[in-house]
């Protein structure tokens, strides 16, 4: 009697005691980080994108500063023994590919344009920088009319 009234007590610990998920609680915890996967997703490839703006800055920066490097060897922006940068060059993290159209002797305007198939070509907001002799700098988008993003994108 003892043993079976014993057996009984445990039969009825393991039923109030269980421990565990639900199929409810288990689908709620799933909804819940799809939720914030939605969130969070998106918003690290925007903060990816605009970090790798920076390799665009960069190297439009350093060729400018190589043309007026340049410029003071040969007195011209397109002398002997100059970048070449009209057919293209690729930044250093080559996510942009920085031209310069025209090359001439007197000034220059360059263009960093995001590599097609790249990790930017996707950043509609940045799809085209740009720099000049006098350091004018600009920006602007993908859109079929293109809107001037220049202080978005050069921060």
């Amino acid at each position: 009697m003892v043993i079976i009234s014993k057996i009984s007590q445990a039969g009825n610990r393991l039923k109030t005691g269980t421990s565990g998920f639900t199929l409810i609680e288990l689908l709620i915890a799933i909804a819940i980080l799809g939720i914030l996967a939605a969130i969070i997703i998106p918003s690290y490839n925007a903060q990816v994108r605009r970090n790798n703006r920076s390799d665009a800055i960069a190297a439009l920066l350093n060729a400018a500063q190589d043309l007026e490097r340049c410029r003071s060897d040969a007195m011209a922006y397109n002398g002997a023994g100059c970048t070449d940068y009209t057919g293209g060059v690729l930044s250093d993290r080559q996510f942009y590919t920085i031209t310069a159209n025209p090359q001439n002797p007197t000034d220059f305007l360059l263009t960093a344009v995001p590599v097609a198939g790249g990790q930017q070509a996707n950043d509609t907001q940045c799809g085209q920088f740009t720099l000049t002799q006098a350091g004018a700098r600009g920006a602007q988008d993908n859109s079929a009319t293109p809107t001037d993003t220049t202080a978005e994108c050069w921060r």
